[in-house]
């Protein structure tokens, strides 16, 4: 996860030049004049670094992490179906407690097939939530992100640490064991967690990933027919 400041940094630039539409509709203007004008590169090229200065170095950074970092989001939500506030949050969270957020996208894939499995009668699927005190009943009208908190909480409650991490790979898949440590921090200890990252100002709106997924869509356009142009 990026650090907090670059992501308050970034939203800040989001928030004036992408929701208005100021910057995107620059770069897709860019896009359409290089599709038509070879030579304006130069011009446009200058105009960019120009816009590049005066926004500064450590500015500009930060714009560009906070945009990769709401695409990665965006596009991990429609992968897992889940919100993207929960998954900026509990990234954080895993990161905390020596995961990350691609792990913990892992994390949700294996939770996901292990709740369709034991709807489905599988006896291995409902007796890895039996041993933690739970039954697909549990889990049922559940958003992914409260699924996982519930399993955490009954994996909390077990005192045989074996048994935690067998159980937990078994729900989770590989990533199950990498996630044992947020996952045995219990219910409360990840909800303070996600409390933490909402203080921290690092929880992502919908409407701030999708306007930097934009964002970086847009750029990797002017940037492709840039090269593409100037080959």
């Amino acid at each position: 996860m990026a650090t907090a400041s670059s992501i308050r940094a970034g939203a800040a630039y989001v928030e004036l030049f992408v929701k208005d539409s100021r910057l995107v509709k620059g770069l897709r203007s860019a896009q359409k004049k290089l599709s038509s004008f070879g030579a304006s590169i130069q011009s446009i090229g200058t105009k960019l670094l120009t816009f590049g200065a005066g926004l500064g170095a450590p500015l500009l950074a930060s714009l560009k992490v906070f945009a990769s970092m709401g695409d990665q989001l965006d596009k991990m939500s429609g992968r897992t179906g889940v919100s993207v506030e929960a998954l900026s949050e509990l990234g954080f969270a895993a990161e905390q407690t020596g995961a990350s957020l691609e792990i913990l996208e892992k994390g949700f894939a294996g939770l996901s097939r292990t709740y369709l499995e034991a709807q489905q009668g599988s006896a291995i699927a409902n007796d890895a939530l039996a041993r933690i005190g739970l039954t697909i009943k549990d889990l049922e009208g559940l958003s992914p992100d409260e699924q996982l908190e519930k399993v955490a909480s009954g994996l909390s409650s077990g005192s045989d640490e074996s048994v935690r991490g067998a159980v937990a790979q078994k729900i989770f898949g590989r990533a199950g064991r990498q996630l044992l440590p947020l996952l045995r921090s219990s219910q409360g200890g990840i909800q303070k967690l996600r409390e933490e990252a909402r203080a921290l100002g690092i929880t992502m709106s919908r409407e701030d990933t999708t306007a930097a997924a934009e964002l970086t869509d847009a750029m990797n356009r002017v940037w492709r027919q840039v090269k593409q142009t100037s080959a």
